[in-house]
């Protein structure tokens, strides 16, 4: 059954890129597929994913598209690679994240996806190229995924290793500048989830692909989608001077958990209407008469 939860989440991001469109900002939601269906082979036949989630991705993506969002669509991407079914998969075999080899797609998918947008254009234009370059070394070193492992009782997950991955890395030049553009300005943020933290090297990626530095403002789940953009939305550079384009990434599964999903930290939580609120008056230039009680 699809949750009213969703179409709340929904209707706050939908309400939040106008905001952000309204003043001058681009918005692009990067929204994460879920491993069980990208790997739904792997499921028990007592437990298969279902038609309802096998569709609640595009369901997702689109009902924010008819609102105007511009969304990413990792799902297609990711089921469509070949790499998928390859010796080095999109998600690490003992963890919920993506691996290195995902991470690097979804930073292609976003390039590729989001190149024709007037405010990533701005941004690039507005931004100092820097060579990045993607080093792949023969080696492979062991995973720090293995979240999927809290699930098992302590004595039966000692019974799996970690995983050796490729190494896939990214480099930046010597001498390079902070992140910043030659006016001391971020031109393009990251704000998302686990998936974006720096381990996951998806935010390199994005830098590699983009050839130029972002600002990632990314924090770990218990947090949340909404803390993080509200922590972007907040800092003292942002409100010297906004980015160009934000880039959101958010895991399809925290769709039905909005600003005040009852299961999160209760300090990490708002109603829907006060985050609106709290991101309309961190974001808008001026401050215009409002009907809010």
């Amino acid at each position: 059954k699809w949750s009213p939860k969703t179409n709340e989440s929904i209707g706050v991001v939908r309400g939040f890129d106008r905001i952000l469109e309204d003043n001058g900002i681009g918005l692009a939601v990067v929204l994460v597929p879920m491993k069980m269906r990208i790997y739904g082979e792997y499921l028990p036949d007592s437990r298969p994913l279902g038609a309802y989630g096998a569709g609640y991705y595009d369901r997702v993506a689109g009902s924010l598209r008819s609102g105007g969002v511009h969304v990413v669509d990792l799902n297609r991407a990711f089921l469509d690679s070949p790499k998928r079914t390859s010796d080095t998969p999109l998600f690490y075999r003992l963890d919920s994240h993506w691996s290195r080899t995902g991470a690097l797609l979804a930073a292609e998918t976003v390039k590729a996806d989001i190149q024709d947008m007037p405010a990533f254009r701005k941004a690039m234009q507005a931004s100092p190229p820097v060579a990045y370059t993607l080093v792949e070394k023969p080696n492979k070193r062991p995973s720090r995924g293995r979240d999927l492992l809290q699930l098992l009782p302590a004595a039966s997950a000692r019974n799996y290793a970690p995983e050796a991955v490729p190494t896939i890395l990214v480099q930046k030049p010597a001498g390079a500048g902070l992140l910043t553009g030659d006016d001391g300005v971020t031109r393009i943020a990251l704000v998302g989830s686990s998936y974006s933290i720096d381990w996951t090297g998806f935010a390199d990626f994005l830098r590699y692909e983009f050839q130029r530095d972002i600002g990632n403002y990314s924090v770990p789940a218990n947090q949340g989608a909404w803390v993080g953009m509200l922590g972007l939305l907040r800092d003292s550079g942002f409100q010297k001077a906004p980015p160009e384009m934000i880039l959101w990434e958010m895991p399809e599964r925290d769709m039905h958990a909005g600003p005040g999903f009852p299961f999160r930290e209760e300090r990490y939580r708002m109603p829907d209407g006060d985050w609106l609120l709290n991101a309309a008056a961190a974001v808008q230039k001026t401050c215009p008469g409002s009907t809010a009680k």
